[in-house]
């Protein structure tokens, strides 16, 4: 029966080490809202200088009447 006791064994051990990794982030409820809401205004901020810095160009349409590059 060692074989039985060393898969126990292995597996105590192997909870043990999850129940360690999965320890979280180690913030509050209120912490974690209000970093989202800073976040948040962050991203806003970035997208609305995204948008004014933005280049609009006018995509040049192929006028050329050759049949060769229809195919």
């Amino acid at each position: 029966m060692t074989r039985g006791n060393q898969r126990e064994l292995a597996r105590a051990k192997n909870l043990k080490k999850e129940a360690k990794s999965k320890g979280g982030n180690g913030k509050s409820g209120s912490e974690l809202a209000k970093q989202g809401l800073s976040d948040a205004e962050k991203m806003r901020r970035k997208q609305l200088e995204g948008a004014n810095n933005q280049i609009y160009s006018i995509p040049a349409t192929n006028q050329s009447t050759d049949e060769s590059n229809s195919r």
